[in-house]
């Protein structure tokens, strides 16, 4: 069969738009979250297990291996492939709570964290709890065994798990935990279900390896496959079910897993303790834990020095040679228990040997400020990146010791970078003696990979000497997998090889990871990281920035963004005609996958570890493409400003009555002629567009005035369906609270730049917010007045731009405003039974999510704020250019509200950006309005 009909039956199985074959698409999968970097042949997303099945006959039957890929947060490699890559994240993810969140079933394209946001209602939580959490999928979850900060091994993957159904590589599915299945199991593959009761008897028949494996899965291990399966069961599906746990897609594919569930408790108690020394710290584990530490994070000295300084000197204030710390949180049912405990553990643990016994000894129970030190717990990894030389990659490995070890297991790490001349950081749950080491390299010769080798052997040697395990939490992966054989001997190399042997004999699902007989292979398929841009050239490729992007489902996530730059730089250092030709191709494709269809709403810094934010890149991108002439017609235009307003509004008003006479249809077409002639961007036309508010502003006497009122031109120009003024609402609010505002006389002309700096007109939207900067100083009397924003985006840019004279100007949103200085003092009692909130980018970046929900609830008995609902993707207006990017963004919030609401036609909707209510009423067919218009609706 020829090359081309192969590829043609591949996207007849899942359908050509969900088979992904060009090279900026290849290109965008290359990379997961560790430092090697596999360029796919293809990318598939199937959609349901029909499609699974028939990619395991297609692969057999050309011999093209198979990948599984859920998040691609992976750290060593195992969610690449040089052969297909199957993308589950997009369409795997149905999930349902069963026995009041005691156990909870998903598939394999859920987020951990989302999982646990799931189950709160019930106060449960999923055991597993990496770092990851926010970002990771069940199925990498279940594919590495993940653990982390508390869940220790008893509530891992392994040992929560109830029920799986899989799917072997021969096409055949099983549902491990329903009645029967077992049986069924035995009937169907007797030959498998034989073969992997004869690898357990060859393992329960040597006694010295049966306690080996008893005794390595007392701590945690991730090394090779989970031998403890063939100890624990004797039914062949729960001994295939249990290896797939930490298999690395390798064995079968998971289509769903049910999980149990563990408490979550809501009170805590956490602090960061510093100790002179490792030494000293890991002399304080045995007592903490005997205390009830739920959690117990080392931190070393380069862990210290790698953090923000100022957000750490909080905590630790002070760090001398050699200085460690640990992080401590102890977990209670009530907030009685809570508050009882307090003082018997500081108590209790006052005459420990710490740094400053008078300062650091704190345990917080402000939530706050228990995220902020997870924080720099979290975010040690992506801050080592950040810093990093340019060009070198960041590797981060795990491994685990037997406790009284753990000291000297990280005296043995550090000894081995000085030995090899790196400079890496240490840190880890010490509570389970594992440890996690992130270092810095550079491969772009012989000699860099020499000295890596050199450090991998050398480790392998001392952490087996103090009987660690090579992997505790990560996976195998690429970087271990040579390394298998080596951690427990060749007589249970063996028995892993036949599993692989077993269940897939032509090596097909992920090869390479996990079993391996090439020794160098952790050598091999490295990435180089050329320095790309500034804003993003510290990005490690870990994902966490993928899930919040509301771009993910349609184009391209950050991460991929960022992949394709820096895979044009290599390009472009090539003289060849086929790397040439490809950088064209990648330069064409990126113009609507990378820059036209990024929401540039930069959500992406909140969740970066490190804040890299991709939406400033895309902006600047988007700035360089404007040739100057354009630039400066932008910037005529935005000295007119109150011209154009109303011929903005005029055109609107045209549209509306061009719709009614002619057709949405006709209207459209119009519309797509004269961008065509005039190679202008110009939005589709929606009869549900807003019509364009032709009221006069309300008049606002100077006197006693307490705050400005900037009515933003998004609200001075667009109507609600009711034709109410968002301007008269937040006036008649603020009059009857006894709050008098002041409206500039000369505010009709007025725009915080925005619009133009969005587009990438950089100068106009600067010449307009300085415009509007110097009205508002001399409205509010040199900054004697507070100025009130009506609309998120504006007052967060306007807020950018308080430097220079105007740093003493402060600048409300209106959510602030209606919270902490209207609210309070107005009447007001719950109309609705159900409201519906969204929190807008910048009212998340600026943090008033909070404001807003409270708002909420003086307006209605019960507030929803969707867990899917991030960025809504419309932009301002980009929504109305590119509607697949708002449709993709939005996917999942219809199926949530149909599942959280008791009446969707009877709730209400809101948020704080008329530009975004504008497009989640266009996408969602509900009526979104201002939550100062619900508060004046619920008016006593």
């Amino acid at each position: 069969m020829s090359d081309t009909a192969i590829w043609t039956e591949l996207s007849q199985i899942c359908g050509a738009p969900q088979t992904l074959r060009r090279y900026l698409e290849r290109i965008a999968y290359a990379s997961d979250a560790s430092f090697y970097r596999l360029i796919p042949q293809a990318v598939v997303q199937p959609r349901q297990l029909t499609e699974i099945k028939a990619l395991f006959g297609w692969s057999q039957r050309h011999q093209i291996p198979l990948t599984f890929r859920a998040a691609g947060t992976s750290l060593s490699g195992q969610a690449l492939s040089d052969g297909v890559l199957v993308d589950i994240s997009r369409h795997w993810r149905g999930f349902e709570a069963h026995d009041q969140g005691q156990s909870i079933q998903a598939q394999p394209g859920v987020i951990g964290a989302h999982l646990n946001r799931i189950l709160a209602p019930y106060g449960r939580k999923i055991g597993p709890d990496p770092a990851s959490l926010q970002s990771c999928m069940l199925g990498g979850i279940l594919a590495n065994n993940a653990s982390g900060m508390c869940c220790g091994v008893l509530h891992n993957a392994y040992h929560t798990l109830q029920a799986m159904h899989l799917v072997l590589p021969n096409g055949s599915d099983y549902h491990y935990g329903q009645p029967g299945e077992s049986e069924r199991f035995l009937g169907e593959q007797a030959p498998l279900a034989k073969r992997l009761l004869q690898i357990r008897q060859q393992l329960l028949a040597d006694p010295d390896l049966l306690g080996r494996v008893r005794q390595k899965y007392q701590q945690k291990n991730t090394t090779g496959y989970g031998l403890n399966a063939l100890v624990d069961y004797s039914d062949p599906l729960a001994i295939l079910a249990h290896l797939c746990i930490g298999s690395e897609g390798t064995l079968a594919f998971i289509a769903e897993a049910r999980l149990a569930t563990i408490p979550d408790p809501q009170f805590k108690l956490t602090g960061l303790w510093g100790f002179e020394s490792v030494q000293v710290a890991c002399e304080q584990i045995q007592a903490l834990t005997a205390a009830g530490a739920a959690a117990l994070e080392l931190l070393d000295q380069a862990s210290l020095l790698a953090l923000p300084a100022t957000d750490l000197a909080l905590w630790l204030p002070s760090q001398p040679p050699g200085a460690c710390a640990l992080l401590v949180e102890f977990h209670f049912e009530s907030a009685s228990a809570q508050q009882a405990a307090r003082q018997s553990l500081i108590q209790r643990f006052a005459d420990l040997p710490r740094l400053a016994p008078e300062q650091d000894l704190r345990l917080t129970d402000h939530p706050a400020e228990q995220a902020q030190i997870w924080k720099l717990r979290k975010g040690l990894y992506p801050s080592v990146g950040a810093v990093r030389q340019s060009g070198t990659a960041v590797i981060i490995e795990d491994v685990v010791f037997p406790d009284q070890h753990l000291a000297a297991g990280v005296s043995a790490l550090q000894d081995l970078f000085q030995k090899h001349g790196y400079q890496g950081i240490i840190f880890g749950h010490a509570r389970d003696a594992n440890l996690h080491f992130v270092l810095t390299q550079a491969f772009h010769d012989p000699q860099d990979l020499a000295r890596y080798d050199a450090l991998m052997q050398d480790l392998v040697e001392r952490v087996l000497s103090l009987g660690g395990a090579l992997k505790a939490e990560h996976g195998t992966g690429r970087n271990v997998a040579p390394f298998v054989e080596a951690e427990w001997g060749s007589v249970a190399y063996h028995l892993m090889q036949q599993i692989k042997q077993a269940l897939d004999p032509d090596d097909l699902l992920n090869p390479g990871v996990i079993i391996n007989a090439d020794p160098q292979a952790h050598l091999k398929n490295l990435k180089n990281l050329p320095s790309i841009d500034a804003e993003v050239d510290a990005c490690t490729e870990c994902g966490f920035c993928e899930p919040i992007c509301p771009s993910r489902r349609v184009t391209l996530t950050p991460r991929q963004r960022i992949v394709l730059r820096r895979e044009m730089k290599r390009l472009q250092s090539q003289t060849d005609p086929e790397s040439q030709a490809l950088n064209q191709q990648l330069q064409a494709d990126y113009q609507y996958m990378g820059l036209d269809t990024c929401a540039a709403d930069s959500l992406c810094a909140e969740s970066c570890p490190i804040g890299l934010d991709t939406g400033a890149l895309v902006k600047r991108l988007r700035a360089e493409q404007i040739p100057a002439w354009q630039q400066k017609q932008a910037a005529l235009l935005a000295r007119q400003f109150q011209p154009l307003e109303m011929g903005l509004k005029v055109a609107l008003k045209a549209a509306h009555l061009g719709a009614r006479w002619f057709g949405d249809q006709a209207l459209n077409a119009m519309i797509n002629q004269i961008a065509k002639t005039s190679g202008l961007d110009l939005p589709h036309w929606d009869q549900r567009l807003p019509a364009a508010n032709f009221k006069r502003l309300p008049a606002s006497p100077a006197a006693g005035a307490r705050f400005v009122y900037f009515p933003s031109c998004i609200s001075r120009n667009l109507a609600y369906s009711e034709q109410r003024s968002l301007p008269q609402t937040v006036v008649n609010l603020a009059t009857q609270a006894g709050v008098p505002l002041l409206i500039p006389e000369q505010v009709g002309g007025l725009c915080c730049g925005l619009p133009f700096a969005s587009k990438g007109y950089q100068v106009a939207g600067d010449q307009v917010r300085e415009h509007s900067l110097q009205a508002l100083w001399a409205a509010s009397g040199h900054g004697h007045l507070p100025v009130v924003m009506d609309t998120s985006p504006c007052t967060q840019h306007l807020q950018a731009g308080l430097k220079g004279p105007y740093q003493n100007l402060e600048i409300l949103d209106l959510v602030s405003f209606l919270e902490h200085e209207v609210a309070e003092h107005l009447p007001l009692q719950p109309k609705y039974d159900q409201l519906v909130v969204h929190a807008v980018c910048s009212l998340q970046k600026m943090g008033l999510t909070e404001d807003l929900l409270a708002l909420a609830q003086r307006c209605a008995q019960q507030v929803i704020l969707p867990d899917s609902l991030n960025c809504c993707g419309f932009a301002g207006d980009r929504g109305l250019l590119f509607p697949e990017l708002p449709a993709a963004a939005l996917s999942d919030v219809k199926t949530e509200l149909a599942q959280r609401l008791q009446d969707q036609a009877g709730a209400v909707y809101c948020s704080s950006s008329r530009s975004c209510e504008m497009g989640l009423s266009l996408e969602l067919d509900q009526d979104f309005v201002s939550i100062a218009m619900l508060l004046e609706d619920s008016l006593i």
